[in-house]
């Protein structure tokens, strides 16, 4: 075993023994509770409950950000517990495991330009105006796999590369930018005049990573809580319905670790550093090439 390993091993230990004295010390708890009582608040459980929740603690506290330090584990004890009762009580019906959040449009754009001239191509309908001169353009980032997710097109039209209007990047590298109009429909570039917001392209592709990225983060998050969140619930209602003459179970449904919650987030700034870096290394080679 590494040193470092061992480290981490040691330091689990601390933060487990540490909140194991947090339960033992909480006084708001229950002596017993006949089956099929519900449970409605953090008083409800008793000792033993509480000390089977542990493992969702300490995960929960892994998410915060920042992450809590040590003396802190009581403030995430009992936020974490308020958290799990809020809005909720164990006769409500059963907590499935979340989903994480779509993106949606125009949420997660930019407004970054609008249209020179009227855009309607193909005898296409044009929708709320969104296609005339002057209308907003909104810069959009997508990722694989939730390009298909993201993209709601009015029309039921194929995806073909000729409408990214030259701007998005080749889709085998799996993401790209995308100018589009208020409904979601592509539009190309050259139609497009940007806004007084940005001296440049440039500026408003860093401007839709960012938000891209930070809309990515909000959601992951939520993601992650709702995760641990549910699974203690989940243990709950068990619990509610067994009484608390056996030992409270935990069955392998309503385990959760490090591996179930989303740690491994692509981001769109990870997707452009790779890209300029590997491009940087193309060019570098073009020239010594050509020297």
């Amino acid at each position: 075993m590494s040193d470092d390993v061992a480290m981490q091993d040691a330091t689990s230990e601390e933060e487990t023994q540490r909140l194991v004295d947090i339960v033992n010390n909480d006084s708001d708890v229950k002596e017993s509770r006949a089956a099929r009582t519900p449970v409605l608040k953090p008083g409800d459980l008793t000792t033993q409950e509480k000390m089977a929740l542990i493992d969702l603690v300490i995960l929960f506290a892994s998410l915060q950000e920042p992450e809590p330090t040590q003396g802190e584990e009581a403030q995430t004890y009992h936020a974490f517990l308020h958290k799990v009762f809020t809005r909720w009580k164990s006769d409500k019906e059963e907590n499935e495991p979340p989903l994480l959040d779509t993106r949606e449009f125009p949420n997660v754009s930019v407004q970054a330009g609008v249209l020179d001239e009227d855009y309607i191509e193909h005898h296409q309908a044009d929708h709320r105006g969104a296609r005339l001169a002057g209308a907003p353009v909104f810069l959009d980032f997508f990722l694989r796999p939730e390009t298909d997710i993201c993209m709601e097109w009015i029309n039921d039209e194929p995806w073909h590369d000729e409408i990214f209007g030259g701007e998005a990047r080749p889709l085998e590298n799996g993401w790209g930018f995308l100018w589009r109009d208020k409904n979601g429909q592509p539009v190309s570039r050259g139609d497009v005049t940007l806004t007084d917001d940005f001296d440049n392209i440039t500026d408003a592709k860093v401007a839709v990573i960012l938000k891209y990225d930070q809309d990515k983060l909000l959601r992951v998050a939520k993601y992650n809580h709702e995760l641990v969140i549910t699974a203690a619930r989940r243990r709950i209602r068990k619990w509610a319905s067994d009484g608390t003459e056996s030992t409270p179970r935990v069955d392998e449904d309503d385990l959760v670790d490090a591996v179930d919650v989303d740690y491994e987030t692509t981001l769109a700034s990870d997707c452009a550093e790779d890209w300029f870096k590997r491009a940087e290394r193309l060019v570098t080679r073009l020239r010594a090439a050509s020297s």
